[in-house]
């Protein structure tokens, strides 16, 4: 299960000196549920850029669409991304069925965020285009329109661990 919460060790806005996105904490997340342990910095910065490791994620993402009446909810630990046009904006994790957890998330979710801090919004503080034709755009963190992508837990696990055994 992925545990989705407050990363361990972090200082101000750092984790061993790595600065703490919202992408950071999903990588993170996800290495230690598919490996059972905290990465370590090398392990990380091995990796490189967050932003690189989610771009390969979000390209197994299906869109997520509002259904009018229906509450949204996810698997616990389903990835979701955030993509502003090519380019992944924003990641966050579902810790439960419809609330997701995460780094970095004002003005993502009608609730505030904490700037390079942890954060949870219920899914219902998504803030949806109010638009036929674009079901699956959502209002991003400065007014831009986002594509929202969930990408299953293990789905995402598999290329995190594809990318670091190469």
């Amino acid at each position: 299960m992925l545990n989705v919460g407050v990363i361990p060790g972090t200082v101000g806005q750092t984790w061993n000196g790595i600065p703490v996105t919202c992408h950071f904490a999903t990588v993170y997340y996800l290495f230690c549920a598919e490996f059972g342990r905290e990465p370590t910095r090398d392990v990380y910065l091995q990796l490189g850029n967050p932003t690189g490791v989610m771009r390969q994620i979000a390209a197994m993402g299906r869109p997520v669409r509002k259904r009018k009446g229906q509450p949204l909810v996810f698997s616990p630990g389903t990835i979701l991304i955030f993509k502003d046009g090519q380019e992944p904006a924003h990641s966050c994790a579902a810790k439960q069925i419809n609330l997701l957890g995460g780094y970095n998330q004002p003005n993502w979710f009608t609730s505030p965020g904490i700037p390079h801090g942890y954060s949870e919004h219920r899914t219902d503080e998504i803030r949806w285009r109010d638009s036929k034709l674009h079901k699956d755009h959502v209002r991003g963190n400065v007014g831009q329109w986002c594509t929202l992508l969930q990408v299953p837990q293990l789905h995402a696990q598999a290329r995190l661990r594809s990318m670091i055994q190469r």
